[in-house]
């Protein structure tokens, strides 16, 4: 549905497939704790918190290009909050590329609203809660300058289309 732009349609079944996913994710239990493999066959399948973090981060993406007001804006922004939630809660068990993906959109999302403040605290969480590498910080020197480019272009246009509407008048 999502690739067809039946944006409706996809965040009514990724939807349905979170609401499964939490409740599975209740029962989670790591693979290195498990003793038995002898598992009742009435309890749901566990699942994984990359799994649930993963739709989280699929229904915030379908809201971004469904986007035509803040109030949309802000719904998308609520399952990408409960991702980061989660990325934290079970940050030694998620892949680090997952963790920096949600946590890097979820700046980029305050970034480009103009919250720059509120961005710059999310974008230190990965560093101030995960030792990261010299690579991971040099990618994130240029997120950052791609970000501020974008938003100087993005700026100028506006700037530029405003003029042109004042001076036709």
């Amino acid at each position: 549905y999502n690739a067809f732009g039946k944006y409706d349609l996809a965040l009514g079944t990724y939807k349905k497939v979170l609401a499964k996913e939490i409740i599975c994710l209740w029962d989670y239990t790591p693979r290195a704790t498990v003793v038995s493999d002898d598992i009742d066959s009435s309890c749901p399948p566990r699942i994984k918190p990359s799994d649930v973090i993963n739709t989280l981060f699929k229904i915030f993406k379908v809201y971004k290009k469904k986007v035509d007001s803040s109030e949309m804006i802000q719904d998308g922004l609520q399952y990408l909050l409960q991702a980061q939630s989660l990325c934290s809660k079970y940050k030694d068990e998620i892949p680090l590329e997952q963790y920096l993906q949600v946590h890097f959109a979820l700046g980029d999302t305050y970034f480009l609203q103009g919250n720059i403040t509120k961005a710059i605290s999310i974008y230190k969480i990965p560093f101030s809660t995960t030792v990261l590498n010299t690579e991971h910080f040099d990618e994130f020197l240029v997120h950052m300058n791609d970000l501020y480019e974008y938003r100087n272009n993005t700026k100028d246009i506006l700037l530029k289309t405003a003029a042109n509407a004042a001076w036709r008048k």
